[in-house]
């Protein structure tokens, strides 16, 4: 399956680089930059997660393929240290016990998201277009769990996993500019069904940032 993952982003890649070269659209690519938050799920009570928000930034690009349709790529970085977190013991002892199945960890997680897929804009005005995206995604996490008492129980060394995303973009262009400033909101869901951490890897990615367009002849 990841394989397959694989080569489906390689080929949109592909042909997105082979379209772009062919079209001579005004808006033939852009590059950006952006601040973002990562927010995983997490509840209220035994359950709740204090990692479920990570701050970072990051970079991204997209190619004209035609019309409105870009292909998008996006990299983002989010981290945070030393928060509680709720680790399943069915990882790290052999008896099962439904009441006792939870401990409480001191952990950190550094997380690499990267987007890649199709970005679908429709132009509201000559300043403003709003955007639909969606794609495969490719995360890369490293991330370590220890007891209070300082006892490690669980590591993970730069493990990656896959899924896909979808969300919704605003963009204000301005005028006699190549520069744009943007706004997003991406649903990532990450298969993370071998993690130690319950719906940690999954989560809402919120981003503003600036854009600049290279325009084609």
């Amino acid at each position: 399956m990841k394989q397959i993952i694989l080569l489906l982003a390689v080929s949109l890649l592909l042909l997105a680089i082979t379209t772009s070269a062919q079209d001579t659209d005004k808006k033939a690519a852009y590059f950006s930059a952006n601040m973002s938050t990562y927010n995983s799920p997490q509840s209220n009570g035994p359950s709740r997660n204090e990692g479920g928000t990570r701050i970072g930034g990051g970079l991204g690009f997209g190619i004209n393929l035609f019309h409105n349709v870009y292909f998008y790529g996006k990299a983002t970085y989010v981290a945070k240290s030393n928060y509680t977190g709720i680790y399943d013991n069915n990882y790290y002892r052999t008896e099962v016990n439904i009441s006792e199945n939870l401990s409480m960890v001191n952990a950190s997680m550094a997380q690499l998201v990267v987007n890649g897929g199709i970005q679908y804009n429709v132009i509201l005005s000559k300043e403003l277009t709003i955007g639909v995206l969606g794609g495969i995604t490719y995360s890369l996490v490293d991330q370590e769990a220890r007891l209070f008492s300082g006892e490690l129980v669980q590591k993970i060394d730069y493990q990656s996993f896959y899924g896909y995303f979808g969300g919704a973009s605003v963009e204000k262009s301005f005028k006699n500019s190549d520069f744009s400033m943007f706004a997003e909101a991406i649903y990532n869901y990450i298969d993370d069904k071998s993690a130690y951490f319950r719906n940690v890897f999954s989560g809402m990615n919120f981003t503003i940032g600036g854009r600049y367009y290279f325009v084609g002849q």
